[in-house]
């Protein structure tokens, strides 16, 4: 929820020398990496190049694969567990044909290389953002008002104790962007959650940043008056 990244070339070593029997696993979830980062989108495990370290990656096709469902990337004798074991598994319903066409294709693409410059082009927004949102706390100083990021990340979080507030004035302004409430977030961790994609013009994340601004000049103003 935070957009942050697990250091896995720290932790992978940690695992194999305080379990070196190997009685513990690294699980790595790969549902925001997928198509941003690594080797022509191949995920944060690749990007890193810990694969060898690592005992399962899911990655999910609902994001930037724009399709539905999952995989799990794993041993053959893990996967003969799941399909044999993990209920989940044995009773969802399978996928349709259109579905797997729309994966396959998507990532023929990616293997081909033709979404590289997508994830170039997400990476140039996602600082460019980074630079706007840090020019404007400077600017604002609000005590209602804190933007949250990690590196690389097109996860953007605003913090606020008006969440639904401020998302609701920014979709009126044909924004969309979501609050996100207690308990999906620890209580007093609220947000209105914010997502680059590759797609974003620099006109559209100045026109995010400047109607956050001026909510944020709203509420002093009625603070003020109060």
């Amino acid at each position: 929820m935070d957009g942050d990244t697990a250091p896995l070339e720290q932790i992978a070593p940690l695992v194999q020398k305080y379990f070196p029997e190997r009685n513990a696993y690294l699980i790595v979830d790969e549902a925001h990496a997928t198509g941003v980062f690594g080797p022509n989108g191949a995920g944060i495990v690749q990007d890193l190049g810990v694969e060898d370290q690592i005992f399962i990656r899911t990655h999910t096709f609902g994001k930037s694969l724009a399709s539905q469902g999952a995989i799990v990337l794993c041993d053959l004798l893990t996967k003969e567990y799941l399909i044999n074991y993990a209920r989940t598994l044995i009773y969802t319903t399978a996928m349709s044909r259109p579905s797997l066409i729309a994966i396959r294709s998507a990532y023929e693409l990616m293997a081909e290389g033709q979404t590289q410059l997508f994830q170039s082009d997400l990476q140039n927004n996602i600082s460019y953002f980074q630079s706007r949102c840090d020019e404007m706390v400077h600017r604002i100083e609000s005590p209602v008002l804190q933007i949250e990021y990690n590196h690389r990340s097109p996860i953007f979080s605003i913090r606020t104790t008006l969440p639904r507030e401020l998302a609701r004035y920014c979709q009126e302004r044909g924004l969309i962007v979501r609050p996100i409430m207690a308990p999906t977030v620890p209580l007093g961790k609220e947000r209105v959650r914010v997502c680059l994609h590759a797609g974003n013009t620099r006109q559209e994340m100045d026109k995010l940043l400047d109607t956050i601004e001026k909510w944020a000049g709203r509420y002093h103003q009625l603070k003020a008056k109060l």
